[in-house]
């Protein structure tokens, strides 16, 4: 019953990508457009991001 309190989980924590608008974690490559400080650091095939919406 102590533990209760810091034991549980937490939500992870979600922005709005400022290219596409699609929910991403923070400090990381958005995972539909592969955009990541305004530069493109991942290729994002057009199959995988019709998939993502």
């Amino acid at each position: 019953m102590r533990r209760a309190n810091h034991d549980r989980m937490a939500a992870p924590a979600m922005s709005v990508c400022a290219q596409c608008g699609s929910p991403a974690t923070p400090h990381q490559a958005c995972p539909s457009c592969g955009m990541y400080r305004g530069r493109q650091v991942i290729e994002i095939s057009d199959e995988a991001a019709s998939d993502n919406n």
